[in-house]
């Protein structure tokens, strides 16, 4: 124990020592401020460029001021409701009453404690549980302020809180808020890859905080278990875990059951108020505490910040505000009326387990899950409710970003254009060696693919950003702008030749198979014509010849087989002899067989055994070896992917080449995240490192540092790998 404390006192002599060269006075603790002084500031919030979110063909907005200019063009729109202003429940419920499926009401004991005036201890104890050092509104005072300052506006608050039940309103920078924007995922140009966070003042988020604290034990009265989100005692895990049990018994067992996964596109932005007032009401909640809900939202108003710009203000006419405590318990409530709804749908059937429960519907956080029989009353019962749902609570599903599983062998009559995912498919984390190998992806992109001269290599050809798939020069592009198809018919698994190609037909794959993978997506005849057209015609005739042994090509036995014992490289073709009865000619070829070694990091090295004659017509699977670097600067041949036939790879490392600067060539596998770094830099940098050489005598005297520092470090890069460098 001893040793542990002199080692904690060393740390933080080191901490504060480091503190105080970057300007700090004084450091008592390791805490969330001093890292943020210590860490280098993030850009990953800046906005460098944005689309105008309705009108394509508008200008790319790269100043500031455009920018905010769309950004709060698309926020309004968002914000605005589209239907009439404060509409009560029994208004709603002439239109659809969904309400009626809902059960679950507060008892009078649990109403009053709801409804009565709030006290100054309650507010005292809402802000304590507040979470310090977080960015303030627009006003500026933290939550520091108001505890360090409470013995003078603890009071003033209790009494402007307790007068909003006498028919007052909160001041007018009390409901204003500061939208700032933070990335998810997606082309970082439009603003719908760009979450919304309401920057709210602490007064307003001390009396939802206060609000929130009330209403959260009482909440699993009200909430069935589909909803383990926000509610206390449940977890989202339980749903996941709900979610894959039914992906495997509808896998393994080949159920006629879909499982969904709806993604809610601005979930808690295009909430509509009333539809939740309505729902608190019909769930028992007193006239009070509604009263404190509607004053919140009804006379909000936003402001959007981009790159430190700010926009006119604007009023708010839906939206729970992300970044509002008592918002995740109000979208709790207001769609659990929806999962009722479906449950109570007689037509709407689930997934049937052998103990003779069911299994239906379940909300991860924003996202619904839906496991329906895949039939067509089934599903559209289900699609009535989600329509009727979404008429009176503004929502709306975001279908392409929409997924579904359903065995094989059966089909959906109307998918409703989400993403169909195949047993055992999953997205998996991204990593920092995957953005670095983007960045090299992007900046030194192939511009030499290698040639295909085997079938296999043909099939595995990529059908979108390939050169040599073309139509009148244009390349067909794997994006998503207007004009282009090639990211749609990626994400739903068309993406090499072999997706079109269907033995032994010249003219591929037909329409009806290919909408098969494709789901509802215009136009799939004429572009599946237009992409065959476009396959090289050496490349069909190749496909049209049939199986045959290549020379430089290298084979395994069999299509699956347990351990990987032996390969075999094909060197050259030997001429053809005839049978004994003269009828028939059998080709032999040349081939070398090598001896397949397990290595380090589960790496199988190849050596090289014998030189044999092979029949042509032996039962042979084609694989990927590449070269590679020894410590001792040896070359040696090595599998890929322990030898896993060519046609099952995602991703052919041997399908094209980098090119910098004549005679650099790299394939995609040559390549580790310090190059990827590099590449940042410049290309010359780059192509210093791949050779070798030192990184300030290639970059010719530039004043700018190398990552490595002012020597350079060497480095072997073909087929290896440095010290402490990744492949």
């Amino acid at each position: 124990m001893n040793k542990w404390e002199t080692l904690q006192v060393e740390q933080q002599e080191a901490w504060a020592k480091r503190a105080q060269e970057r300007g700090m006075v004084k450091v008592d603790r390791m805490s969330k401020e001093t890292f943020r002084r210590l860490c280098p500031a993030r850009s990953h919030g800046t906005i460098r460029a944005l689309l105008h979110p309705f009108n394509m063909q508008d200008d790319l907005a790269e100043d500031t001021e455009t920018m905010a200019v769309y950004a709060t063009t698309y926020f309004i729109d968002i914000l605005t409701s589209r239907r009439p202003p404060e509409e009560s429940l029994e208004q709603l419920r002439m239109e659809h009453d969904l309400w009626q499926f809902t059960n679950k009401q507060l008892a009078m004991e649990q109403r009053h404690s709801l409804d009565r005036p709030l006290t100054l201890e309650e507010l005292k104890e809402a802000a304590g549980c507040m979470v310090k050092g977080k960015a303030p509104g627009d006003d500026g005072l933290p939550v520091e302020f108001f505890l360090a300052t409470w013995e003078v506006v603890g009071p003033i608050l209790v009494r402007l809180f307790n007068r909003v039940l006498e028919g007052a309103l909160l001041t007018e920078d009390m409901c204003r808020g500061v939208i700032t924007l933070l990335y998810t995922k997606g082309d970082k140009r439009n603003v719908r890859n760009w979450r919304p966070i309401s920057l709210l003042n602490v007064a307003y988020k001390i009396l939802a905080k206060a609000l929130s604290r009330s209403l959260t034990p009482l909440l699993p009265e009200l909430v069935n278990a589909d909803q383990g989100a926000f509610v206390k005692g449940r977890s989202i895990t339980e749903n996941m875990l709900t979610a894959m049990g039914a992906l495997e018994i509808i896998g393994s067992e080949r159920r006629q059951v879909v499982v969904a996964m709806l993604d809610l596109e601005q979930a808690y932005d295009r909430v509509n108020w009333s539809f939740v007032l309505a729902t608190l009401e019909h769930m028992n909640v007193g006239f009070p505490f509604r009263r404190w809900v509607s004053v919140m939202y009804r006379y909000s108003t936003a402001t959007v910040l981009v790159n430190g710009r700010r926009l006119p203000i604007f009023s708010l006419s839906r939206s729970l505000r992300q970044g509002y405590p008592l918002a995740p318990l109000l979208f709790v409530l207001h769609i659990e009326v929806a999962l009722n709804a479906m449950w109570a749908a007689p037509i709407l059937r689930g997934l049937k387990l052998h103990d003779n429960k069911e299994i239906l519907t379940g909300a991860i956080a924003d996202d619904l899950l839906l496991v329906a029989e895949a039939i067509p009353e089934s599903m559209n019962a289900a699609k009535c409710v989600l329509d009727q749902y979404y008429c009176l609570s503004e929502a709306k599903v975001n279908w392409d970003k929409s997924v579904s599983f359903l065995p094989q062998e059966y089909e959906l009559e109307n998918d409703w254009t989400m993403k169909r995912i195949q047993y055992g498919e999953s997205e998996r984390p991204r990593s920092a060696f995957g953005l670095a190998w983007w960045i090299a992806w992007r900046k030194l992109r192939p511009t030499q693919p290698h040639e295909p001269h085997t079938r296999e290599e043909i099939l595995c050809q990529p059908l979108f950003d390939n050169p040599a798939i073309s139509t009148a020069g244009q390349v067909f592009l794997a994006t998503d702008r207007p004009g282009n198809f090639g990211k749609k018919w990626i994400e739903r698994g068309v993406s090499r030749v072999a997706d079109l190609w269907v033995e032994p037909e010249l003219d591929g794959k037909s329409e009806e198979a290919i909408r098969l993978s494709l789901g509802r997506i215009h136009r799939v005849g004429e572009r599946l014509q237009l992409l065959i057209q476009a396959i090289p015609g050496a490349w069909k005739y190749k496909l049209l010849a049939g199986a045959k042994l290549e020379e430089g090509a290298w084979y395994k036995r069999g299509v699956d087989q347990g351990k990987l014992e032996e390969v075999f490289k094909v060197e050259a073709e030997a001429e053809s002899e005839s049978d004994t009865e003269g009828d028939e000619e059998t080709e032999w070829v040349t081939v070398s067989r090598w001896k397949v070694k397990d290595g380090h990091g589960g790496e199988q090295a190849l050596t090289r055994v014998s030189e044999m004659e092979m029949n042509s017509n032996t039962d042979l699977t084609e694989i990927r070896v590449l070269s590679k670097s020894g410590g001792s600067g040896r070359k040696g041949m090595v599998t890929v992917q322990g030898g896993a036939a060519l046609q099952d790879l995602r991703l052919d490392p041997g399908s094209c080449l980098w090119q910098d600067h004549p005679p650099f060539k790299r394939s995609l596998v040559q390549y580790n995240t310090k190059l990827g770094r590099n590449l940042q830099y410049t290309s010359a940098l780059l192509a210093s490192e791949m050779t070798g050489l030192s990184a300030t005598a290639n970059c010719r005297g530039k004043s700018r540092r190398t990552p490595y520092g002012q020597g350079g470090r060497q480095q072997h890069v073909e087929g290896g790998k440095d010290e402490g460098a990744e492949t």
